[in-house]
């Protein structure tokens, strides 16, 4: 057994074995780049530029809320204005974050409570403006959005508190 098993393995065996791993995986790699390609394009094109995003909450008797677009931050606590250049490490954040969600079927993300509908939370809504089009959530609770706008919640509303200490 063992010495047709080394017979087998001669210098010319070996070379052709080696030629054919080398294909195969050449051959494999590409496949996989392809691949990746192909769900890259299609990943961007499912997500459009983001060009501003809005997050507002409302009563009666208070209304805040926060505009991000590249250039400015405008943040509006009952009628008094804030406007202040864009951090372009929280841009970058924001649009990270929205390329993450399916913004073409954001209205249909439902709201896990309810308790705006009796004035026992803020009633609150996202909106993401692209070069072509305007999304817009359901209506939320404050501080209760729905699961797939969590994360861009967290982001934007955090700027109401970084805006009470300024």
């Amino acid at each position: 057994f063992y010495t047709y098993f080394y017979s087998l393995i001669n210098e010319e065996n070996m070379r052709k074995l080696f030629v054919t791993l080398l294909l195969f995986g050449l051959a494999f790699s590409s496949c996989n780049s392809q691949k990746n390609e192909k769900n890259a394009q299609q990943y961007s094109k499912n997500t459009p530029a983001i060009v501003k995003i809005e997050l507002s909450e409302r009563t009666r008797g208070h209304s805040r809320s926060i505009s991000v677009t590249p250039e400015m931050t405008k943040i509006t606590v009952n009628r008094q204005e804030n406007n202040s250049r864009q951090d372009k490490e929280l841009w970058d954040k924001i649009t990270a974050e929205t390329q993450k969600i399916d913004v073409k079927n954001i209205a249909s993300f439902p709201a896990p409570s309810e308790k705006r509908r009796v004035d026992a939370a803020l009633a609150s809504w996202i909106v993401i403006t692209t070069k072509n089009e305007t999304y817009s959530s359901v209506s939320f609770d404050s501080g209760n959005p729905p699961l797939e706008l969590k994360a861009l919640y967290k982001i934007l509303s955090a700027q109401f508190s970084s805006n009470e200490k300024e």
